[in-house]
């Protein structure tokens, strides 16, 4: 009925009276102390259930042998409270032992056998090994089938069970059919108000939400709810845990007001019906912080979380999954609130506790690693991230296979990272092996491979290997139109990579009849103001530059200056980047001086509106300290460049192309200078970069050499 507290209170009285009147070791006795530590467990005392029913087995051992039901069935409750704290594995561990001593003792068909192996199934899905998990249930349900028949509850529990993990492992579609077929035979089996078959409900209802069907899954929780509180009563555990999960999704479909509301209301019941310790109410709390984050009000739902944590550690224990858990969401919130360095610091000291408590190879604890490897990232600890990310993908690959979707994803987290680091010749390399199990998985024309694909192209350009680029361009363009159309936002945006790179690559003229083709079918399909339009206009430009066809780049710089002005605003980004390339132009135009004055009053806007350590605003100083350069103010830029150098290598890394291209600049204008010892200086030391990040073929170091 849910009064445990009561329950506890009537077993120790009873307990008392028995040990006094029938003595401590007469069977009536033993009894109780059992269902006493099960309703401590229950209450969620899990750490006092545990001792007491270790107790209670070293009294049963002694008193009725190690073989006795009783004592069997001690050791089945010992090693389903040690899975609820949280050591899994050690429960495990303790039902095997117990299986096999049932199967040599009672026999592979009584049914507490048969319950173990049950139990023990439940326990390796929560372990995350599902697939052992999923054929254990499926062995099991034809052994109850054939030993108890197909319509014995049992049978029809495991059916239950099977479908539920099937639901966990992805096989969504296969559980919802399975949860549909069960759920007929129990109604007409148990009938439809039999606490089974409502059962099986709640779980079909959980699988609908999860499938996308929300609407559809709300209405049936609404009616689930109203039949467990007219047949359970509405302080009835099942029907609690009916209101947490119609409360869960009326959050997940965008009610967030509505389910604080619900969960607050469920809250206060649970406390007073099960007590405020309760797993279940400990629960209710997780999932009200979470939704409280979710509404906007992050800073009430980190202090809910610290709360709860505090009573999940004295209660449960700092090992159990839903203390682990809650550290988990709670490192989330840190970060979505801004404090990423506590974030971290959170996450690394949960996936060493989840991977002494679960295992390396733990679905949680691989979690809390990708995680963590993305804080990294995102906080600019590239280095570091990584190598979180590295260690991830030794683990994935082992645990998961080379070919699972969150394999591949960490590759190509790492190859991303690699190539921001300018590691350009290490993210090629991974880059290529990605792309050979993504072929060998998914299909040469999965979306996954296409875009890997690209990302190759693109880095093949970075690192000066331009026909490479080119032709994997080419290749990627056809497959695009193939398989997505000609006005594909993928087809289009390819077009444009291989436009770009016939510009780069010396061959303009080609360059300047794509974007020109591109930039009417962009006007076409988006629009003349949409963002692609504009950005085809500002490369078009470019290549106009670059060909020599300079008053017409300024003109169309200009126009196009002013339409971003007009759209985006004087301070916005691609504003700003437009009036350095229209600078830039001035400047090939002869035109120095002007250029000069554009780039001084950009770098001011720029250090206002990104700040000083943009990339953006860099590149503008690079800029400024390469036209003081053609002005013939030497010194000063070298000066200029000497300080970008020290700020590029603190802020993008010694490794970055710009980084690199300024030290190119500077040493060329040593030379300039007179300074023909330090420019050789530097430009060995270049050269010996530029072969080892780029490659001794990469044009950029055979223009070093």
């Amino acid at each position: 009925s849910g009064r445990v507290a009561e329950a506890i209170t009537a077993f120790e009285q009873l307990l008392a009276d028995q040990r006094r009147v029938l003595g401590p070791d007469d069977p009536a006795t033993l009894a109780t102390r059992n269902n006493l530590a099960d309703m401590l467990g229950e209450s969620g005392q899990v750490a006092e259930a545990i001792t007491a029913f270790e107790q209670l087995l070293a009294d049963q051992r002694r008193l009725l042998g190690p073989t006795n039901p009783d004592t069997l069935s001690t050791r089945s409750n010992l090693a389903s409270w040690l899975g609820e704290s949280g050591q899994v594995t050690e429960a495990i561990t303790a039902f095997e032992q117990l299986l096999a001593d049932q199967r040599r003792v009672l026999g592979p068909d009584d049914p507490a056998t048969l319950t173990t192996r049950n139990n023990l199934a439940w326990l390796l899905g929560r372990s995350g090994r599902l697939a052992e998990a999923i054929t254990a249930y499926e062995r099991l349900l034809a052994h109850r089938t054939r030993v108890l028949g197909p319509d014995d509850p049992d049978t029809l529990t495991t059916r239950n069970s099977l479908a539920f993990w099937l639901g966990e492992s992805g096989q969504v579609a296969e559980a919802i059919t399975a949860f549909e077929q069960l759920l007929a035979d129990q109604s007409r089996e148990l009938g439809p108000d039999d606490p089974d078959t409502l059962t099986t409900r709640n779980n079909l209802v959980g699988l609908l939400g999860r499938s996308g069907r929300v609407s559809e899954a709300i209405t049936a929780y609404e009616q689930l709810l109203a039949d467990r509180t007219r047949v359970l009563g509405p302080d009835a555990p099942d029907t609690l845990f009916t209101r947490n999960n119609l409360a869960s999704l009326l959050g997940r479909s965008g009610r967030l007001a509505e389910a604080i509301t619900a969960y607050e209301q469920l809250l206060a019941d649970l406390r007073r019906v099960l007590g405020p310790d309760a797993p279940h109410t400990l629960t209710a709390r997780s999932n009200l912080a979470g939704l409280l984050g979710e509404s906007g009000q992050v800073a009430e739902a980190i202090t809910a979380y610290e709360q709860l944590l505090s009573d999940q550690r004295r209660v449960l224990g700092p090992n159990a999954p839903q203390t682990l858990t809650t550290r988990d969401s709670q490192a989330s919130w840190l970060a979505k609130s801004g404090r990423v360095a506590e974030a971290i610091t959170a996450y690394e000291q949960l996936q060493a506790d989840r991977t002494r408590v679960l295992g390396a190879d733990s679905p949680d604890t691989l979690n809390t690693g990708n995680a963590m490897a993305s804080l990294l990232a995102g906080a600019g600890r590239v280095v570091e991230a990584i190598t979180a990310y590295e260690q991830l993908l030794a683990v994935q690959s082992k645990a998961l296979g080379a070919d699972h979707p969150d394999t591949l994803t960490t590759r190509k987290n790492v190859a991303s990272l690699l190539a921001g680091a300018g590691r350009v010749l290490e993210a090629i390399t991974r880059y290529r092996q990605l792309l050979a199990i993504q072929g060998k998985a998914l299909g040469a024309d999965a979306p996954e491979t296409l875009t890997t694909r690209s990302n190759l192209a693109e880095l093949l350009g970075r690192s000066g290997r331009l026909a490479e680029a080119i032709t994997a361009y080419e290749q990627l363009l056809a497959d695009h139109t193939r398989l997505l159309g000609a006005d594909a936002p993928e087809t289009l945006t390819a077009r444009s990579n291989l436009a770009e790179l016939l510009g780069r690559s010396g061959r303009l003229a080609e360059a300047i009849t794509a974007y020109e083709q591109l930039l009417a079918d962009h006007t076409r399909l988006l629009g003349a103001d949409a963002p692609e339009t504009l950005t085809t206009r500002n490369n078009w430009a470019g290549c106009l530059g670059r060909s020599g066809r300079l008053t017409e780049a300024i003109t169309a710089y200009e126009q196009l200056l002013a339409d971003r002005t007009r759209l985006l605003g004087a301070d916005n980004p691609d504003t700003l980047a437009t009036r350095s390339n229209l600078a830039w132009s001035l400047v090939e135009s002869g035109r120095v001086a002007e250029a000069i004055a554009a780039f001084e009053q950009l770098l001011a806007d720029q250090r206002r509106v990104l700040g000083p350590d943009d990339p953006q605003t860099l590149f503008t100083r690079s800029n400024l300290a390469g036209s003081l350069g053609r002005s013939g103010r030497v010194a000063e830029a070298v000066a200029a460049f000497e300080q970008l150098l020290a700020d590029q290598d603190r802020v993008l890394g010694p490794d970055d192309p710009q980084t690199l291209f300024t030290r190119s600049n500077l040493a060329g204008l040593l030379v300039e200078s007179g300074r023909l010892a330090e420019a050789v200086t530097a430009f060995e030391q270049l050269l010996a970069d530029r072969t080892r990040v780029l490659g001794p073929d990469a044009p950029q170091t055979l223009t070093t050499r």
